[in-house]
C-alpha cells in the first residue's frame, strides 16, 4: 500500500505485482523478474549485505539501524510514512478480563526480554513500544485511515 501511495505522491505510475509475501517479491527482483520491490527488512537484509539488492528508502520515520546511510521517504520529501510494527490482536468481542490479561503478559514479557527484542528488531525499524489496548486501538485506527485513503486514490 504504501508504494501506491508513493506512486500517488511522486506522480509515477507503475504496475502492482502482487506477491506472497517478501520471499517470493525478493526472489522475483533477484531474478530479473520485476524492477523493485517493497518489503520488509528482515528478509531483504542478508541481499542488501551481500550487495545484490539495493534499499532507496525507508517507511519509517527514522532511519535503520541495520541501514543508517538509505534515508526514509520523508527526508526523500514524501510525506508518506509507516513504520514496521507487531501486535497482538484478540476477535471482537474478547470480554476485557482476558484482554487484559493478555496485555499484562505482553508487558511482563516486553519488561523481561526488553533488551533481547530490541537487539533483534530495531535494526530493522521496529522500535520497542507497548500500547495499552486503548492506544493501539487508536493507532491501528489512524493507519486504517492512512491506507483507506491510498485505496481510494487507487479507485478501490
Amino acid at each position: 500500500m504504501i508504494p501506491e501511495g508513493l506512486s500517488k505522491e511522486a506522480g509515477v505510475k507503475w504496475n502492482h505485482i502482487p506477491s506472497q509475501g517478501s520471499g517470493p517479491a525478493i526472489t522475483a527482483t533477484l531474478g530479473g523478474h520485476i524492477n523493485m520491490a517493497s518489503t520488509a527488512v528482515a528478509p531483504a537484509a542478508p541481499h542488501i549485505k551481500a550487495g545484490t539488492l539495493r534499499p532507496l528508502a525507508a517507511y519509517g520515520i527514522k532511519r535503520l539501524q541495520a541501514f543508517p546511510d538509505v534515508p526514509t521517504l520523508q527526508e526523500l520529501g514524501y510525506t508518506i510514512a509507516s513504520p514496521s510494527y507487531y501486535g497482538i490482536l484478540a476477535p471482537k468481542g474478547t470480554p476485557k478480563p482476558v484482554v487484559d490479561a493478555i496485555y499484562a503478559a505482553a508487558q511482563k514479557a516486553v519488561e523481561t526480554y526488553n533488551a533481547q527484542i530490541k537487539t533483534r528488531l530495531e535494526p530493522f525499524g521496529v522500535d520497542i513500544k507497548l500500547m495499552n489496548p486503548e492506544e493501539y486501538k487508536t493507532w491501528l485506527k489512524g493507519q486504517s485511515a492512512l491506507f483507506s485513503g491510498i485505496l481510494k486514490s487507487m479507485g478501490n
